[in-house]
């Protein structure tokens, strides 16, 4: 027995904004004042839950059992990870990385890059968040992301426009950060407007990939938050330039592109997100 899962959209995005953005904002706020700097980072970290809340939130309210039973199976169930796909999940963020070292100097920069750093440099002045929040942001969004936000677009679209929809509204969903003094997003900026141009961009193919790779293994959560935090430990543990990322940008366009083509089927197929009963559950099926 099986039944197409009623998802709320709207709300779900609308209480993850609103959770993140009332904390980030005034954290912003604080980062500029010099003195309230662990208050500040408090605040980031809490604003990390967004995602996660909007997504209890959403199944709390729903009053769908059969959802957070769901959602349970997604998040417990690693053997809906298919083992075809954990060398993807691991190694090709940094293969892309060493691919956009090794082009460019190109652009004039240095081989130097495929050194690999001896500390992250997330947050300028706390290194205790500078190595917590690769580990736990990811962790945190995906909860949020993988856990209501993609199935609920999904929902009422194909992959390919939901997916395109949820890239935009998750590179709007970073955008007070550019505004946290110290805080990497703010420095992206504060070196060429390019570069942060350049974050928002790469935002697009990455949603792409890592969608794709969530219902290839059978809505697996945490094949989605691996992967995330790959993306994000291969991005700090290089000692890549700001300019080499915007390659990486071009050769993660590249590959997505190459998926769509290859994959139409899971990109342009049904619509629905079917949600099995607890009985039909299955989780070697996608």
């Amino acid at each position: 027995m099986t039944r197409t899962a009623d998802y709320k959209p709207l709300r779900f995005f609308l209480i993850t904004f609103a959770a993140t953005w009332l904390l980030w904002i005034p954290a912003a706020w604080l980062s500029w004042r010099g003195d309230d700097n662990l208050l500040a980072g408090a605040l980031m970290a809490f604003g990390l839950l967004g995602p996660l809340a909007g997504s209890a939130i959403s199944l709390a309210a729903g009053g769908n059992r059969e959802l957070r039973r769901d959602f349970s199976r997604r998040l417990f169930d690693l053997r809906r990870i298919r083992p075809a796909f954990v060398p993807f999940i691991f190694l090709f963020m940094p293969a892309v990385m060493v691919v956009a070292i090794l082009v460019s100097p190109v652009i004039g920069q240095s081989l130097d890059q495929l050194a690999v750093g001896a500390e992250f440099a997330i947050m300028d002045g706390s290194p205790l968040m500078s190595l917590i929040i690769p580990i736990l942001a990811p962790a945190l969004e995906e909860l949020g992301w993988s856990g209501y936000g993609i199935d609920s677009l999904k929902s009422r679209a194909t992959l390919f426009r939901a997916t395109a929809i949820f890239a935009v509204l998750w590179a709007m969903w970073h955008l007070p950060l550019f505004f946290v003094k110290g805080y990497y997003h703010h420095s992206l900026w504060n070196e060429n407007a390019l570069y942060a141009a350049n974050f928002f961009l790469s935002v697009i193919p990455l949603t792409f990939l890592t969608n794709w790779l969530y219902y290839k293994n059978n809505r697996s959560i945490p094949s989605a938050i691996l992967f995330h935090i790959v993306v994000v430990l291969s991005c700090e543990a290089f000692l890549v330039t700001n300019a080499t990322k915007c390659i990486v940008t071009v050769v993660l366009t590249a590959v997505a592109v190459v998926v769509l083509k290859w994959d139409r089927g899971t990109f342009f197929g049904t619509a629905n997100v079917v949600v099995p009963s607890a009985a039909s559950a299955s989780p070697g099926v996608a």
